[in-house]
């Protein structure tokens, strides 16, 4: 049965009894410890040590890092790091989660040296934790280091291995849980797209069985009603998508006189943003407009929005920056493009008429 794998990584002088420690606690809850005393690390023979230890990182699940109050031996292909940093970077770049352990005192230490870091005197100072001074500025400047990650940044201090066992419980039952439940979403979700599967073969079936229903009672006017049901069904769907999303996109008639007027507009010539700016609020805006903003896109092809001049009232000033981005080549778009020409653009005056009235602004006329 495959174990994970937990990678410990420190110095192993000052740390040794809390690696002997760790390595017990790592077995006891069956997983696989990792620690280059004990032999665990493949020395490959065409590899220096410190390199097989960098690559021994990857093939772990978990990785603990222990900071003390020793820098350890230099990494031979970067002296700037010590072995223990660039352990830590292998795991970084592998995306291993990482639970990082710091000596209390050196932790304690840390504070200060953060407290007077600017000050002139800080390389004349002298921190008890750390064993040779001159190490010490590398030491916490590797604690920012990890401290500052843009994730997986936590840290624990501690004195005892025990400090390290009991924080490491409650982190593993935690992961634990994480993977039940993100388990059980997943079915969730697997669950829910076999559903929607089994809802388009039925709409499919539903489909054929009402077209075989109108061939059966009118064969001879069955195709061109079947035909129009399809049109007025992509017509639809283009205005829902495009024409409610938003106040200044809803058709802007506020009698019936003037929305008999918009359903005369025909817009087999037009471009369906084009036709959406005449029978709505929305205009296109002319890219040397001084009324465009930094948050509206000007790399696009047309830009089209609410202009300030049909706003009414100061707290419909908002409704200024709701605008539509025109990009032909948007895969997105090319569907609108579709449903437009395919749907509305085959309707009728009559057809368009009953289609827009759904999605005005007069409320005492909706279907």
């Amino acid at each position: 049965m495959a174990k994970p794998k937990v990678f410990v990584s420190s110095t192993c002088y000052d740390l040794q009894q809390i690696r002997d420690s760790l390595c017990t606690f790592i077995k006891g809850f069956g997983f696989e410890p990792v620690l280059s005393e004990n032999g665990d690390v493949f020395y490959h023979p065409d590899l220096h040590t410190h390199e097989a230890c960098i690559n021994e990182v990857s093939n772990c699940q978990m990785f603990l890092l222990l900071i003390g109050g020793r820098f350890g031996g230099k990494y031979v292909y970067d002296k700037s790091k010590s072995i223990t940093n660039a352990e830590y970077d292998a795991a970084v770049k592998a995306n291993i989660p990482v639970f990082t352990y710091i000596k209390r005192n050196v932790l304690d230490n840390h504070y200060i040296y953060q407290e007077n870091k600017d000050k002139s005197f800080i390389t004349e100072m002298t921190f008890p934790a750390i064993e040779q001074s001159k190490d010490a500025l590398s030491i916490f400047n590797f604690i920012n280091y990890v401290r500052k990650a843009s994730v997986n940044n936590a840290y624990e201090p501690f004195e005892l291995a025990s400090d390290i066992e009991n924080h490491l419980r409650k982190q593993w039952a935690a992961m634990f849980f994480d993977f039940l439940k993100n388990r059980e979403i997943s079915k969730q979700i697997t669950h829910t797209s076999k559903s929607v599967d089994a809802l388009v073969v039925t709409t499919d079936k539903l489909e054929e069985l009402v077209k075989s229903l109108y061939k059966s009672v009118d064969k001879e006017n069955a195709p061109a009603n079947i035909d129009l049901i399809q049109t007025q069904s992509m017509a639809k769907s283009f205005f829902m998508d495009n024409v409610s999303t938003c106040y200044p996109g809803v058709v802007n008639a506020q009698t019936e006189e003037e929305l008999e007027m918009l359903s005369k507009i025909n817009p087999q010539n037009m471009k369906w943003h084009e036709y959406l700016s005449s029978i709505t609020l929305l205009r296109p805006l002319d890219k040397n407009s001084t009324e465009k903003d930094s948050d509206f896109n000007n790399d696009a092809e047309v830009n089209y929005r609410i202009p300030i001049d049909l706003i009414n009232d100061a707290d419909d000033l908002d409704m200024h920056y709701t605008g539509l981005n025109i990009y032909p080549d948007n895969e997105y778009q090319k569907e609108k493009e579709y449903l437009y020409q395919h749907g509305v653009c085959n309707l009728n005056e009559e057809q368009r008429l009953k289609v827009l009235r759904s999605f005005s602004t007069m409320k005492l006329f909706w279907d």
